[in-house]
C-alpha cells in the first residue's frame, strides 16, 4: 500500500544566515530619493520668492501705467460725447471743421483702445504667472 505520510524524504530546508543586503540597499535609496526630493523643493521655493517679489513689483507698476492709458480712454470718449453733443445741437460755427475733429479724436481713441488692450493682455499674462508662481 502506499504511504500516507505527506513528509516524502524531503531534504530538510536550511535558513539562510546571510546578511539582507537588498532590504538594507532598498533603505537607503529610499532615503537618498526623499533628501534628494526635500532639498529641490527648497531650491525651488528659494528661487521662486524671489521671482514672486519681482513680478508683484512689475505688477505694481504695470497696473499704474495701465490704469493712466485706460483714463485717458475715458477722458477722450468724454470729450467725444460733448463734441457729438454740441455738433447735434448746432452749437459749433464750423461744422466741417467739428466732424473733421470729432473724427481724428475718434480715431487717437480707437488707437488708445488698442493700446490699453494689449497692456490689459500683457498684465494678465503677468497675473497668471504669478498665480502659477505661488
Amino acid at each position: 500500500m502506499a504511504d500516507n505520510d505527506p513528509n516524502l524524504d524531503l531534504p530538510e530546508l536550511e535558513e539562510k544566515s546571510g546578511f539582507p543586503w537588498i532590504p538594507l540597499i532598498a533603505i537607503v535609496v529610499a532615503f537618498a530619493l526623499a533628501a534628494g526630493w526635500i532639498l529641490y523643493g527648497r531650491y525651488y521655493r528659494g528661487g521662486s520668492a524671489t521671482a514672486v517679489a519681482g513680478l508683484e513689483q512689475q505688477l505694481v507698476t504695470e497696473k499704474a501705467a495701465l490704469d493712466e492709458e485706460r483714463n485717458k480712454v475715458f477722458d477722450m470718449t468724454n470729450q467725444l460725447e460733448a463734441m457729438k453733443n454740441a455738433i447735434a445741437s448746432g452749437q459749433v460755427k464750423d461744422r466741417k471743421k467739428a466732424v473733421a475733429e470729432y473724427n481724428q479724436l475718434a480715431a487717437e481713441q480707437n488707437a488708445q483702445r488698442q493700446k490699453v488692450k494689449t497692456l490689459a493682455n500683457q498684465y494678465n499674462t503677468k497675473v497668471a504667472k504669478l498665480q502659477e508662481l505661488k
